[in-house]
């Protein structure tokens, strides 16, 4: 059964999405989704909504839009990686007492890949599933530095479109983070958001590797920290347009013992 909510969280009500959740039993674990800068609860063209309709019926889910994106409110200016994480940290406790489990999965994605890489530090309990990661911070990649001097020296609030051409690196950057020109491009936030997402390491989070899971091109840069690659076919387009790539992510998710 799916079920809309609205859950009041740090003064503004979020939409959240419940799946498969039956109040009158108690469940081993509970999957949470994180989408990225600029998505909704329903992930990168439906990505989310997608594995919600292909998981197994006794697996409960959860996906919200973040206050000041999708259907929540408030606005994208309020937004950063505090509100964020609280947001995520309140959906959780709620979740978690609507379901009785023991065990929470995060499932992120863009910058939804941070947070739950966050949250995964903070409870060694939980785990994180990773799709397609920028795990080395977005300023120590010199092919973005314009845009990164961009950044550094934009207005407090500033409108994404104002920040350069938005041309296909400018696209690709942006994609890295959740979304590309068509959902990323307009968007009001703060200058220090913006410089919040390009400096976080995934590295510098992992307390607990092996509770981390990845979907990634393979050849892509691990870092120096062992993390556990799920797939063991080629991922390349970062929003996993490719839809042989995005059915193999969902089929790999579905089988991921819960």
């Amino acid at each position: 059964m799916i079920k809309q909510e609205w859950i009041l969280c740090q003064g503004k009500r979020i939409c959240a999405v419940t799946s498969n959740v039956d109040v009158d039993r108690s469940y081993s674990a509970g999957i949470i989704f994180l989408h990225g800068f600029s998505q909704t609860k329903a992930g990168a063209y439906g990505l989310f909504s997608q594995i919600c309709e292909s998981l197994d019926r006794d697996v409960p889910t959860l996906r919200f839009d973040y206050i000041g994106f999708g259907d929540s409110e408030g606005e994208t200016s309020q937004a950063d990686f505090n509100t964020m994480v609280k947001d995520a940290e309140e959906m959780t406790g709620w979740f978690v007492n609507k379901i009785c489990c023991s065990k929470i999965i995060y499932i992120g994605h863009g910058v939804g890949n941070y947070i739950a890489t966050m949250l995964a530090e903070k409870n060694p309990t939980s785990e994180a599933i990773l799709i397609m990661p920028q795990l080395k911070a977005l300023n120590k990649e010199e092919k973005y530095r314009d845009i990164i001097k961009k950044i550094e020296f934009a207005e407090e609030y500033t409108d994404t479109s104002s920040l350069s051409l938005w041309n296909k690196k400018m696209d690709d950057f942006f994609a890295l983070l959740g979304g590309r020109m068509n959902r990323s491009k307009g968007i009001v936030v703060k200058r220090e958001f913006l410089k919040e997402m390009i400096a976080f390491d995934i590295e510098d989070h992992c307390l607990y590797p092996e509770n981390i899971k990845l979907l990634m091109n393979k050849d892509g840069d691990l870092t120096n920290i062992s993390m556990n690659i799920l797939n063991d076919y080629e991922l390349h387009d970062v929003l996993l347009l490719d839809m042989l790539e995005r059915e193999k992510v969902i089929k790999t998710i579905c089988e991921y013992r819960w």
